[in-house]
Order: structure tokens, then C-alpha cells, then sequence
């Protein structure tokens, strides 16, 4: 069964070269740094492994193929996702400091993180609210909380680690 599978790719490898090209075209290959023949490899990867080789027909095997590329772009755009809001983390001082650094996405993706902090420890996300949407230093955040600055200090970086963690792990939503 595995063996015609790969045989069966082998012989649409052209086509599945179109149709990975028009892939990268489309809404999800905007800005799309993976070449045709990366996409190609990885959906055929990731086809062989599913384990689904008993393709009915030919329609069939292109709209698996054609998920399986989707499915791939949508990784890597999670992926990438994933690494500027990492970085934004890094770099909450300086984007706290000036106002600027951080695009849409990764602001929507900072703020869903964070809203997940508050679950876990309110006064850590009202910190980084404070510090970072409010502007406030540690000094003035200390007198609001009524805890010393250096507690406030070590609320920002346990909540900025935590973040940080919390965006290299993915949240398991993958």
C-alpha cells in the first residue's frame, strides 16, 4: 500500500508541483518563503504518513494533497506567528520604553497570551498591563500594587518568561 503511494506521487509529481505553485499564490502563500518543491516534499510527507492511501479516484487524491499543502502553509504561519511574539517578549522593555515594535498580529497574539496569564496570576498580567499598555515604571506600579519595585521587577520577568514559554510551546493547538 505504501509503495503505491509513493509511486502514485512520483507519477503526479508535476501536477502536484502546479498545484503547490498555485498554493503559494493564494491567500495563504502570501509573503511565502517556502519554495514549490519544499511544499511539494512536505505535503507528500506528510500524505505518506497519514496512513489514508487508498485514494478513490483522482479528485479524491488532489483534494488530499491539496489539504495536506494547506496544512503545511498553516504551520509555518503559526510558526512564524509563534517567533515575533517570541521576540516581542524579548523585547518588552524597549517596546514598553518607545510604543513601537510590535504589528497587529503580534499584538493580538501578546494579548491572547496574556489574558491566559491572568488566569494564572492576576497581579503578573496587571504588571505587564500596567508596564507595557500603560506605560508606567516599576517605580509607579509599585506605589498603584502597593509591593516594593523590586517585586513589581520580578512579577515582569517571571510574567515575561512565562510568556515567553507559554509562545514556544504553541498552546498545544496544534
Amino acid at each position: 500500500m505504501q509503495h503505491s503511494t509513493q509511486r502514485l506521487i512520483e507519477l503526479l509529481r508535476h501536477e502536484l508541483q502546479q498545484l503547490a505553485s498555485a498554493k503559494l499564490r493564494g491567500p495563504l502563500g502570501i509573503g511565502q518563503a517556502s519554495a514549490t518543491t519544499s511544499l511539494v516534499h512536505q505535503a507528500c510527507v506528510k500524505l505518506y504518513r497519514s496512513g489514508t492511501h487508498g485514494w478513490e479516484n483522482e479528485r479524491h487524491f488532489y483534494a488530499a494533497a491539496s489539504k495536506a499543502m494547506r496544512d503545511v502553509l498553516v504551520d509555518d504561519i503559526r510558526r512564524r506567528s509563534r517567533r515575533a511574539t517570541a521576540s516581542a517578549i524579548r523585547n518588552l522593555d524597549d517596546i514598553a520604553a518607545t510604543g513601537q515594535g510590535l504589528d497587529d498580529d503580534t499584538l493580538l497574539d501578546l494579548v491572547h497570551h496574556l489574558d491566559m496569564l491572568r488566569e494564572e496570576n492576576a497581579i503578573r498580567a496587571e504588571v505587564v498591563d500596567l508596564k507595557f499598555f500603560a506605560g508606567k515604571t516599576t517605580s509607579e506600579i509599585a506605589g498603584m500594587l502597593g509591593v516594593s519595585p523590586r517585586t513589581v521587577s520580578l512579577h515582569w520577568e517571571r510574567a515575561r518568561a512565562w510568556l515567553y514559554r507559554r509562545v514556544g510551546e504553541g498552546d498545544g493547538n496544534e
